[in-house]
């Protein structure tokens, strides 16, 4: 192994936080996000740690040595309670766990086609979208 490093330890490295490749509205909420945690991991795999090595034999036996100490958080997995008022907050400095609301301007109507998969719109007229069956 080479080096290790925390988020801690490296967050003063960091210029910037990572870009979010697009704001849907102008009051959307963005948090600033690292490539490790600093101070709170959030979510299940969210990177604490990050290990340089030689070889990946020698990254993952290095990894493998890493020691996290977890406080567990308030959890909620329902996404209607987590935006009622009162449930543990992801990102406490916004106040909700709201990122953002869409107000869509029109309304579209589209159906799925059994025979070739298009989607079409109500129309009848064909969208460049294709469905795939997986």
């Amino acid at each position: 192994m080479l080096a290790a490093f925390s988020g801690e330890k490296l967050a003063g490295e960091w210029q910037a936080s990572l870009p979010c490749a697009w704001l849907p509205t102008e009051d959307t909420k963005q948090p600033n996000h690292r490539p490790l945690a600093v101070y709170e991991a959030r979510y299940v795999g969210d990177g604490v740690a990050v290990v340089v090595a030689e070889s990946r034999a020698a990254a993952r036996d290095a990894a493998e040595l890493v020691q996290v100490e977890y406080e567990p958080l308030p959890a909620v997995a329902d996404p209607e309670h987590a935006l009622a008022v009162g449930p543990p907050l992801v990102h406490e400095e916004f106040g909700t766990n709201r990122c953002y609301t869409w107000a869509l301007s029109a309304v579209c109507s589209f159906h799925v086609t059994e025979r070739n998969g298009l989607v079409r719109k109500a129309t009848g007229r064909s969208t460049s979208g294709h469905v795939g069956r997986r």
